[in-house]
């Protein structure tokens, strides 16, 4: 299963990339939900 999240600012400034995709079994850390 696949999934994409935005990165903090900080990080997408760092990598100059604005969202990730998510894996089965990877590890996230939510800070803010809708």
């Amino acid at each position: 299963v696949l999934m994409s999240a935005a990165l903090s600012s900080e990080l997408s400034h760092k990598c100059n990339v604005r969202s990730i995709l998510i894996r089965k079994d990877d590890e996230v850390q939510v800070v803010c939900s809708t």
